[in-house]
């Protein structure tokens, strides 16, 4: 059922419900035989993913992601490969490991296109917008990216990979960048109507304003930013 469960909770930012029930799941007797290998690592990678917004840090995501990963080798099935590869390349990504996060995701592509599944193809070049090294290859990962996802119907990751791409283009001083995925960004996150991408988006958007001097715009977007994570919480 969490496994089931997993994306649905994922969507819609339910990051605390999915966290109780898959340590539910994951102490149930016999969880971690090898009968459920499958299960497991999608629940891991799930379990993975919602560690950061929850405020529990990127450390322990990544040990997650890094036990999924090591099942996922054992079974070796495409789709699930792929996914537990991105899950990691993220997570890599997050704690500022460039080159083992590019690695990792183009790992991940190898495994999504053997597998055929279009969704894991978008999502999986997701995670290389997020090992980009400089403006340049930022901009070539993300155009490819959001083709790919657009292409999908998968709103919800566009929206993240525009906002995700926003902020590394910041770390890059590439502000104008910036400015551009973030614009590209509100509409889509506002009409997916989710307090938490909407916080993402408007916490980027407050920096964007911030460095180019428009202080009041700023201070909207850091007001939001702030009652939308009160909401959140």
């Amino acid at each position: 059922m969490t496994a089931a469960l997993g994306w649905y909770w994922l969507h819609r930012a339910r990051y605390w419900d999915a966290l109780r029930w898959i340590d539910r799941a994951l102490e149930l007797p016999g969880a971690g035989d090898d009968s459920h290998a499958v299960v497991r690592v999608r629940v891991l990678c799930v379990q993975a993913i919602c560690q950061w917004p929850v405020g529990h840090g990127a450390d322990r995501g990544h040990a997650i992601a890094a036990e999924a990963l090591r099942i996922a080798r054992t079974i070796g099935q495409p789709l699930l490969l792929s996914q537990a590869l991105q899950v990691s390349a993220e997570r890599h990504a997050a704690v500022g490991r460039l080159e083992a996060a590019d690695g990792l995701a183009e790992e991940a592509l190898k495994w999504a296109k053997v597998s055929g599944d279009p969704w894991q193809i978008a999502n999986t070049s997701r995670a290389h917008v997020q090992a980009a090294s400089n403006v340049s290859d930022l901009r070539d990962r993300a155009a490819r990216a959001a083709r790919l996802l657009d292409r999908a119907g998968n709103v919800n990751q566009l929206t993240g990979l525009l906002g995700a791409a926003s902020y590394v283009a910041l770390c890059m001083r590439a502000d104008d960048d910036a400015a551009r995925f973030i614009e590209r960004a509100l509409p889509l996150a506002r009409a997916m109507g989710s307090d938490y991408l909407w916080m993402l988006v408007q916490g980027n958007l407050g920096m964007i304003r911030l460095f180019a001097g428009d202080t009041r715009a700023a201070a909207d977007a850091f007001r939001t930013e702030l009652q939308l994570s009160r909401r959140t919480a």
